[in-house]
């Protein structure tokens, strides 16, 4: 069934003779290179890529399927195939692409191949991967002809270069949180690190790469055993998590602290680790900070357990209300009672006494304002005993929007302060009451007394006068002259009772007191001082109320008429709202410093005689320009009535 080859046939397919017999019964008929084609380009289609053929003798490229056009890409099929394909290509991949080319033509390289992107007819960058072979060279080794193939790599492409992107953001992301990702073979004992591992301990990744141990020797080696204990269990599966804190030798000498943190995502089937994988973060500033608010709330709570009183702390609830956030032990010994008891009955409004209730209120209102506040108050203790606290608070704001969140203050007794400034003030007042006594006294001695003495001497100086003139004496112009010494004598003295002993019922009381004084001070001065009284004459106060008064405005204007420069002054006595005001005014240059201080010994015996009075003494600026000097007290109901 089978025909013999023909001579030529053997020959083609290079068969032995004695063999041609057994090939003839097995040979197929030859296939021509048109089925050669079509079969080799089917499987050229169905792997997917794209081959090509390039004749160097004529320049010509044909494509051996339609890969191209599939893709929608320019096949530039034809003469200069080369030159108008590289013209596609994207500028930064060209120069490459093209070297390799050129190598291997040149025979420099075994084979050529290259990755790059290539425009397609949609204006989109696709990448491929291209390589091929020279298949055949003249005898100098020229080329002759070369077959390649192409391949869409543009998903594969696109995938690589995302998880490089993925891996640059997570360094970005690590190193902007100052930390660093680890991979740990448990078998290896050293984690491969990345790059800002390195540079956060002030190494090149390049150079920490190259030492062994690197990690493990940088530990510090108080925290070696910690840390390797804390990995231990988590390798062996006794804890789903690592995590740790310890410090770690930077390249300068000093030391990191750093939090790590692990898990293992493999583990075999007895529940070992086959890796563990982490992150590790400086937080040498956050550690350095919590030890500074450490040793500062430390010190804080020693200073508050030292202070004679408490330390309170105060916050703003969502509802507006006040509550306490900390108060020191010292409550114990202010109120007698513990912090929590404290706490449980109100805290301070409930220890507060009534009459200081508006005030502390009004003081609170003002520190949650944004003001500094402080001041004196009275409180009742657990066992019923009465105490004198000094409180001061200053605002708590919040760093970012400034508004005020609460308040800290400090409360300390000054019961005992407080007593001897009473007795103090009360020793000063009866010091002064007994001067003012003895002021009086000595002025009605010289009045009752020397004044009445010189008086009857210059009476019976008189009668002598009278009888040497009716005898013509000589010695009678000497007697005048002694009874003219004599009533200057008593003029003197009375002056000086008067001064004395300044107001009396029976001279116009406060009123003629104050003019009397307006005058002498004009005469002496050559300053016009002039007196308004607006209570009336029928203003009746007891001569000790009348006569502090009365020394304040003494005091008052000896200091106008010492310092001021002024050229005019005012004494007003009034009744406002059932309170006597006594003001002195004039248009000088105004206090100094000292003055508003009341450094002064006449003005600390000024502002003592008005709290005598159950009143205050200010001192303004004066409308005029001047100074004022104001002493407001109260006065009886029925000298107030008597004034209505």
């Amino acid at each position: 069934m089978t025909e013999t080859l023909s001579a030529a046939e053997a020959e083609c397919c290079d068969a032995p003779a004695d063999i041609a017999p057994v090939a003839r019964e097995r040979a197929t008929p030859p296939e021509s290179a048109a089925v050669i084609a079509a079969r080799l380009e089917t499987a050229v289609w169905g792997a997917g890529i794209g081959m090509w053929e390039l004749d160097f003798r004529i320049g010509w490229t044909r494509w051996l399927s339609d890969w191209c056009e599939r893709l929608g890409l320019d096949p530039c099929d034809g003469k200069d195939h080369v030159a108008r394909w590289d013209a596609r290509i994207h500028p930064e991949d060209l120069a490459g692409a093209s070297e390799r080319f050129l190598n291997h033509i040149a025979g420099k390289e075994d084979y050529y191949d290259a990755e790059y992107r290539i425009l397609d007819r949609q204006g989109r960058w696709r990448w491929l991967f291209e390589r091929g072979r020279v298949v055949e060279r003249e005898r100098d080794g020229r080329p002759v002809r070369m077959v390649g193939v192409c391949m869409d790599i543009d998903s594969r492409k696109e995938s690589e270069l995302e998880l490089v992107r993925s891996r640059q953001r997570l360094e970005v992301a690590l190193e902007s949180a100052r930390g660093s990702m680890w991979d740990l073979d448990p078998q290896a004992g050293e984690p491969a690190q990345t790059d800002y591992f390195y540079r956060m301990l002030g190494v090149d990744p390049q150079e920490g790469v190259k030492e062994a141990h690197f990690w493990a020797n940088r530990v510090h080696p108080e925290d070696v055993q910690r840390v390797r204990e804390a990995l231990r269990r988590t390798v062996e599966g006794a804890q789903e998590l690592y995590e740790a804190v310890y410090r770690l030798r930077h390249a300068d000498g000093t030391w990191r602290w750093v939090l790590d943190r692990g898990r293992a995502p493999e583990r075999d089937a007895s529940g070992w680790a086959r890796r563990v994988v982490g992150f590790v973060v400086e937080i040498t500033d956050r550690v350095q900070t919590q030890d500074a608010l450490r040793r500062s709330e430390f010190r804080y709570r020693t200073v508050a357990s030292m202070t004679p009183g408490y330390v309170y702390e105060y916050g703003i609830t969502a509802d507006g209300s006040v509550q306490p956030i900390w108060l020191s032990e010292g409550v114990q010994a202010v109120y007698g009672c513990s912090v929590e008891e404290y706490v449980a009955r109100g805290g301070w409004d409930a220890f507060l006494e009534p009459e200081y209730q508006e005030r502390f209120l009004e003081c609170r209102r003002k520190v949650l304002e944004g003001f500094a506040q402080g001041g004196e108050a009275l409180v009742r203790t657990v066992d019923g005993r009465q105490k004198w606290l000094y409180s001061s608070a200053i605002p708590l704001r919040d760093s970012q929007t400034g508004a005020v969140t609460g308040f800290i203050g400090a409360a300390h007794d000054i019961t005992q302060r407080k007593l001897a400034e009473q007795e103090r003030q009360s020793l000063e007042r009866e010091i002064i009451q007994i001067a003012n006594r003895e002021q009086q006294r000595i002025g009605s001695d010289l009045h009752d007394g020397l004044g009445q003495d010189l008086t009857g001497i210059a009476l019976m100086l008189r009668g002598i006068g009278a009888q040497l003139r009716r005898e013509e004496s000589a010695s009678c112009m000497d007697v005048e002259d002694v009874i003219r010494l004599v009533n200057d004598a008593i003029d003197s003295t009375r002056a000086l009772a008067r001064g004395l002993s300044p107001v009396s019922t029976a001279r116009d009381g406060l009123t003629g007191a104050l003019q009397a004084l307006a005058a002498r001070a004009t005469e002496r001065y050559g300053i016009p001082v002039s007196v308004e009284s607006m209570v009336g004459e029928a203003l009746s106060l007891d001569e000790t109320a009348a006569t502090h008064l009365y020394r304040i405005a003494q005091e008052a204007l000896t200091n106008v008429m010492r310092h001021s420069f002024a050229t005019l002054v005012n004494i007003r006595l009034g009744i406002t709202s059932g309170k006597l005001h006594l003001t002195i005014n004039d248009n000088g240059c105004g206090f100094s410093k000292k003055a508003n201080g009341s450094d002064g010994l006449g003005l600390k015996i000024m502002s003592y005689r008005a709290q005598m009075l159950d009143g205050e003494l200010s001192f303004e600026a004066s409308p005029t320009g001047g100074a004022t000097v104001r002493c407001v007290c109260p006065i009886s109901p029925g000298a107030r009535a008597a004034a209505r």
